[in-house]
């Protein structure tokens, strides 16, 4: 990769269409929205929001795919553009709100380590976690790293390269078990 020229900017240029302008603008505003309310409301009024199943049949096929990586780079791109730079959370709630937009059903993971290779499960059960309200800490001094990943079947969308890092202590999914129909 040379120094950008002038004609490197305007090929890339060239490849932002207006609707390539409308999804970093649709992602911007999720992801504020996002942050604002994993701020200010209690996790369990989060839930439902996350487990809201897809009104219609789920899209499949390459549109599927098309829809996927436009919301994954329309989130990353958006994010790193934000003033408050959203981090793993709010870009997962932005990007599974997209995608349930789109049709395509997702999956909101939440896992959670220590960071120093003890056993996250363990830690919890034997009470050592003492939540202070905006972190977990362990009663022997030791932190848990928290981090949140979205996966449409068994594609990542955001946040799932570190995935292997953090044992699954939660999942929010709003796909739509097979054969069901919506209810209203």
């Amino acid at each position: 990769m040379g120094v950008p020229t002038a004609s490197n900017r305007l090929a890339a240029s060239a490849r932002r269409t207006p609707a390539v302008y409308l999804r970093g603008i649709e992602a911007a505003s999720y992801l504020s929205a996002a942050s604002l309310a994993i701020r200010f409301l209690p996790f369990r009024r989060l839930i439902p929001i996350f487990t809201r199943v897809l009104p219609d049949p789920e899209l499949t096929g390459p549109a599927r795919s098309r829809a996927i990586v436009d919301v994954r780079r329309a989130v990353r791109s958006a994010a790193a553009r934000l003033p408050n730079r959203p981090v793993c959370f709010p870009q997962a709630v932005a990007a599974q709100a997209m995608l349930r937009r789109r049709g395509v059903g997702s999956t909101l993971c939440y896992g959670v380590n220590t960071g120093d290779g003890v056993n996250t499960a363990d830690a919890l059960s034997s009470g050592d976690a003492v939540n202070t309200g905006d972190s977990v800490n362990m009663a022997s001094g030791r932190g848990l790293n928290a981090h949140v990943w979205l996966v449409a079947g068994d594609e990542g969308v955001v946040g799932h390269e570190l995935a292997t890092q953090f044992p699954l202590v939660a999942a929010f999914s709003n796909a739509r078990a097979a054969g069901a129909t919506p209810t209203r």
